[in-house]
């Protein structure tokens, strides 16, 4: 028992320098990017507040890709803050925001197009005496094959 939990131990000291490794290299544009280090006796609902203040004051940035950036980092800040009760024995740093690639791009704002087609799904039948029901059973069957097209 006592080597297997060695082995565990190695592990998690593993995981953290890559963690470490990958926060060295992590980039953001300006205020992209929170940096949130709490000591261990300090109290999660005045860090929550000052989030708030901060959300306040961000809100009126001029620029809006900067002051999206920066309320998005805030607002994941204090998401993961509302998963603690309390901040652990040893402290708790907390890293959050939208990192710049090495090609110059924020994670999850590039698209990359696979496939292009048309799309010619009916729209509702205006003119009465002609069966209803027939044409909104055909606008069902084409979105039908629409919906599984794309998927």
């Amino acid at each position: 028992m006592v080597y297997g939990h060695k082995i565990d131990k190695n592990m998690e000291i593993w995981k953290i320098k890559q963690a470490i490794k990958a926060l060295e290299a992590a980039r953001g544009n300006g205020t992209s990017m929170i940096s949130l280090i709490m000591p261990p006796r300090d109290e999660i609902s005045i860090v929550t507040k000052m989030l708030g203040d901060e959300f306040g004051t961000a809100s009126k940035i001029e620029s809006t890709i900067n002051r999206r950036s920066h309320l998005g980092a805030i607002t994941s800040a204090q998401q993961r803050l509302s998963l603690y009760y309390s901040v652990p024995h040893n402290g708790l740093v907390l890293y959050t925001g939208t990192m710049v690639t090495k090609d110059g791009k924020g994670n999850g704002n590039t698209r990359e197009v696979l496939h292009k087609f048309t799309v010619d799904l009916p729209e509702k039948h205006g003119r009465g005496g002609q069966s209803p029901l027939r044409f909104a059973r055909l606008r069902m069957e084409k979105r039908h094959n629409y919906v599984r097209k794309t998927a």
